[in-house]
């Protein structure tokens, strides 16, 4: 299994860490429009009881929390994703035009700090998208061959013998490179 960090336990830490958040999302997106969390503890999308808001808080939660999944899965180098972060996006997306209509229409605080947080989401979306495998180009710039191996297999993933290259090349580049 490639590992993308050399200090040992960091990848146990990024997975817990951002599987928290990713959680922390999903209820925030389920909680906040449908009000399951007590009055006056948290702002709500939906004071005004307006469907749009809670759409938005919902799209917005749900589509960061699985946003959120699909960078840890990129991260880690784990099959699928694209397909995660191809899901994620346009609901941060469509949550982040719903609250720029909500915040022209009765400016709330709640959508003023989901535009803002949407829009940091929408735009590392944006970015993955628009240029992927640009993080593992620039972070091994200095080895190829790595690098090259690498990009193999994640062309074929299933091919273990490209597997096997891109694991060699990877031990070869940290006993010449140790930190």
């Amino acid at each position: 299994m490639v590992m993308p960090y050399d200090i040992s336990g960091i990848n146990i830490v990024l997975v817990l860490t951002v599987s928290a958040l990713s959680l922390l999302y999903f209820y925030s997106g389920i909680a906040v429009p449908v009000q399951l969390i007590p009055k006056g503890s948290l702002p709500r999308a939906s004071e005004n009881n307006s469907f749009l808001g809670a759409a938005s808080g919902l799209l917005g939660g749900m589509g960061a929390s699985i946003f959120l999944l699909g960078l840890l899965f990129k991260i880690m180098h784990w099959p699928f994703a694209n397909i995660q972060i191809y899901i994620g996006l346009p609901m941060i997306c469509l949550s982040l035009l719903v609250s720029l209509l909500q915040v022209r229409k009765n400016n709330l605080k709640i959508h003023n700090a989901m535009i803002k947080r949407m829009s940091v989401f929408a735009l590392l979306g944006i970015l993955l998208v628009l240029y992927p495998g640009s993080w593992d180009n620039y972070r091994y710039r200095n080895h190829p061959q790595y690098l090259h191996a690498l990009n193999a297999w994640k062309a074929d993933p299933g091919n273990q013998e490209l597997r096997h290259t891109m694991e060699k090349e990877l031990e070869r580049m940290k006993a010449e490179d140790p930190k």
